[in-house]
C-alpha cells in the first residue's frame, strides 16, 4: 500500500516510539511539522483508519507479540504499551483480539505471521474466527 510521504513519516514514527516511554503525540506534531488536528485528519483521509485507532491496534498487536514470545508479566507488558492500568489493557485486547491477554498467551493461538509481525500494519483491524482451535485473521 502506498500512501503520501507525510503519512510514511506519521506511520514511521508510529512504529519507532509504539511503547509509552517513547509515544508522544506533542513530539509527532513537532517532527511532522504539522498540527495534531491536521495530522489526524491527513492519517484518516490516507489511510481509512483514525490515528488514534491505528496507534491502538499497533500497542495491542505489538504487545500480542510480546505474550508469546517473552516472559514479562502481562502487568509489565500493559506499563510498556502505555496503558494506564492492566484492566484497560485487558479491555482493549479483548474487544481487539476476542480474549483476555491471559487467555492468549495460555492457549498461543496460531495465527497469520502477516498479523502478528512487529513492524507496519494499517487498518483493516484483525479479527478472528475460530475454526478447529486456530484463530485466523
Amino acid at each position: 500500500m502506498s500512501y503520501p510521504s507525510n503519512v510514511g513519516a506519521i506511520i514511521c514514527y508510529i512504529e519507532s516510539h509504539i511503547r509509552k516511554d517513547k509515544f508522544d503525540y506533542n513530539e509527532l506534531e513537532r517532527r511532522v511539522g504539522f498540527s495534531n488536528a491536521y495530522i489526524r485528519e491527513m492519517f484518516s483521509k490516507n489511510t481509512g483508519c483514525s490515528l488514534a485507532k491505528y496507534v491502538r491496534m499497533r500497542k495491542i498487536k505489538c504487545s500480542a507479540y510480546e505474550l508469546l514470545y517473552t516472559d514479562m508479566s502481562i502487568l509489565d507488558i500493559a506499563y510498556l504499551y502505555g496503558f494506564s492500568n492492566p484492566e484497560t489493557y485487558t479491555r482493549a485486547f479483548q474487544k481487539i483480539v476476542g480474549m483476555v491477554p491471559s487467555t492468549f498467551r495460555r492457549i498461543r493461538p496460531i495465527i497469520g505471521k502477516e498479523e502478528l509481525a512487529v513492524g507496519p500494519f494499517c487498518c483493516p483491524l484483525f479479527t478472528f474466527r475460530r475454526k478447529s482451535g486456530i484463530l485466523f485473521p
